[in-house]
């Protein structure tokens, strides 16, 4: 079921959060867990969602248990942004706070990628007689996002990727494993976007246009369309993103393997 706008929504405070996502995952990893429970104490969070916030970190990782929690803050109102702040600044991460205020100087630069998406629909009706008619037609839609680069953990410089994924990963892999790519994601949304974003495979922007899809079959399916647009080596970074823990990544890897073997006889 739809549904409707969220009554708390500030833009301000989402674009702040969103979009200095990867740093705070980065920024506060190490003290997740403090940062949740002094949240809890100022009734900035609820048990429910401090255990889940916990449980991602543990089962996950760290950085994925911030993504979590600035998930929940998205759909907060002002109150709570400024309880998170006062945490920040009790736990004397101030230049965080300059950071998402625009007050400091992020690790990331982006540039505006347009990337074409093309499908090839087919449509069956029945007319007056009762005989079947066919048709089909090429839809075409154009998606932009802000490409991010920065350092990753290890200090080495990486950027979110632009272009179509390389061939014949595309036709022979991508291509035939839809459906299951498909299927792995759309119960596992938060974690599969949490771990692409880290990897940088992809960018906030991308990770606000799943968001804003409110069915998961639709979501995870805008996700498998986005993927192949994020450069001509994206499927590496997609196996090496997910792996181990989802066995569509160890699918995919798999192929590509054979698929080498076959073009290197």
């Amino acid at each position: 079921m739809a549904c409707g706008p969220n009554p708390y929504y500030d833009a301000g405070h989402h674009q702040k959060l969103n979009g200095n996502r990867r740093h705070l995952m980065s920024a506060l990893a190490d003290s997740i867990d403090d940062l949740v429970q002094r949240l809890c104490q100022k009734r900035a969070l609820q048990r429910f969602e401090l255990k889940e916030i916990q449980k991602v970190s543990r089962e996950f990782n760290p950085e994925g248990g911030v993504s979590t929690l600035i998930d929940v803050l998205l759909g907060r109102d002002e109150t709570v942004f400024t309880k998170f702040k006062q945490c920040l600044r009790d736990m004397d991460r101030g230049a965080l706070i300059d950071l998402i205020e625009g007050r400091g100087s992020g690790s990331h630069k982006a540039t505006r990628c347009a990337c074409t998406v093309t499908r090839n629909i087919t449509e069956q009706s029945v007319d007056d007689t009762g005989d079947t008619i066919t048709s089909s037609y090429t839809e075409q839609y154009t998606h932009q996002s802000e490409h991010e680069a920065g350092m990753d953990k290890s200090g080495v410089y990486k950027r979110v990727g632009c272009g179509r994924m390389r061939e014949p990963d595309y036709s022979e892999i991508w291509i035939p494993n839809n459906e299951n790519l498909v299927t792995d994601f759309k119960y596992n949304l938060g974690e599969v976007t949490g771990r692409l974003l880290q990897g940088f495979v992809i960018s906030d922007d991308d990770v606000t246009t799943i968001k804003r899809i409110t069915d998961n079959v639709d979501a995870a399916r805008t996700l498998v369309e986005i993927l192949p647009l994020r450069g001509e080596g994206v499927l590496r970074k997609i196996i090496k993103a997910l792996q181990p823990k989802y066995d569509i990544a160890n699918i995919l890897d798999q192929q590509l393997k054979e698929l080498m073997d076959k073009v290197t006889v």
